[in-house]
């Protein structure tokens, strides 16, 4: 599922890019729940300002920061420090880095980690850094005494244009990829595009290759500013990358619900899948021939 039907507060749609500095924030509606939305922060320099924009938005007796080792090296006192300067209580749990880390231990590892350290049901998740930390924070959230609120803080390109917006959270398991998770929208997502300046060029491309995606289904306009500002973008300038993030979110904020497919795994088995945005790609119907699921007879 994509994030669904979404507005944007004044001056936040799909226009022309900014810079992301002193712009406001992009408002997702979530779809399931009447009335529902979160705010997508884009700017430079929203990492220091997690605590003021948390105490706002995801209010909580406490926080518990989940990040993998590297990301909490480069970022983790300083996104603890932004929250104790907010008079936000905080502590942080790391874990190994990479999808092999995406695993039930982990959330196993991690919600143990919680109950230990006495965090409770008026307790906040954030998840720091990229599309991993994200989910599995995430999940930790949705199930955590049943659910509590998460703050996503993508620091990869991939998260910011794609895998913080929308709720999608999980694990894999040794039949495939997310597979066991759950659907747990943020309170709110803060993106600052200054942190990719530390990101490696692969995960910059593979970060411009989702958005160009996005972009060739529902706004050329910009495709084309992505073709204009590529080198800046590759070299992780934290003004085109802004106005990228920005955009992006708009775009994903403005998608309609995508259509659910069941399409058989590499395994011969057979799970539920989204497509990104309605409209997109044509795909073959479900049909009882190809999926033994009663949903799709």
């Amino acid at each position: 599922m994509s994030v669904g039907t979404g507005s944007t507060e004044p001056g936040d749609g799909p226009g022309p890019p900014q810079d992301g500095a002193g712009a406001g924030p992009i408002r997702v509606r979530v779809p399931e729940r009447a009335g529902r939305s979160y705010r997508v922060h884009v700017a430079v320099g929203a990492l220091d300002r997690l605590g003021s924009l948390c105490r706002e938005a995801a209010p909580g007796h406490r926080y518990a920061v989940v990040a993998d080792r590297r990301v909490a090296g480069l970022y983790g006192e300083r996104a603890l420090a932004a929250l104790e300067a907010a008079g936000l209580e905080a502590d942080l749990h790391a874990f190994e880095p990479g999808e092999a880390s995406k695993t039930r231990a982990t959330w196993a590892r991690l919600t143990d980690a919680l109950l230990a350290a006495g965090h409770g049901r008026d307790s906040v998740v954030l998840g720091l850094g990229g599309g991993v930390a994200g989910d599995l924070a995430g999940f930790v959230a949705a199930t955590f005494l049943r659910g509590v609120p998460v703050v996503q803080v993508p620091t990869s390109l991939l998260a910011m244009v794609d895998a913080a917006v929308g709720g999608k959270t999980g694990v894999d398991t040794p039949d495939g990829k997310n597979l066991v998770g759950a659907f747990h929208h943020p309170a709110l997502v803060v993106a600052d595009p200054a942190v990719l300046a530390t990101l490696p060029s692969g995960h910059l491309t593979g970060g411009l290759a989702e958005a160009v995606k996005g972009a060739a289904v529902a706004d050329a306009g910009l495709l084309g500013r992505i073709e204009e500002d590529a080198e800046a973008l590759r070299a992780a300038r934290p003004g085109p990358a802004a106005a990228l993030v920005r955009r992006a979110a708009a775009l994903r904020a403005s998608s309609k619900p995508a259509s659910l497919l069941c399409m058989p795994t590499p395994r011969g088995r057979r799970h539920w899948v989204s497509s990104k945005m309605s409209g997109s790609a044509s795909a073959p119907a479900s049909s009882p021939a190809t999926c033994a699921r009663r949903r799709c007879r």
